[in-house]
């Protein structure tokens, strides 16, 4: 698996444009695509969930 990878700005925005287009749901997407779901979510909706309290 690889280490945490730091992905640029125009990397982020080309991968949320590409799934936008895909019409795919962010799970597959993220696997097609090799990059992890929760980032991905996080580029598109740029916050993380909330934890459980």
């Amino acid at each position: 698996m690889e280490a945490n990878k730091s992905y640029s700005k125009e990397e982020r925005d080309y991968h949320v444009e590409q799934w936008r287009s895909s019409g795919k749901s962010q799970k597959a997407y993220s696997l097609e695509a090799g990059i992890p779901v929760v980032s991905l979510h996080y580029w598109i909706y740029g916050k993380k969930k909330k934890g459980k309290e």
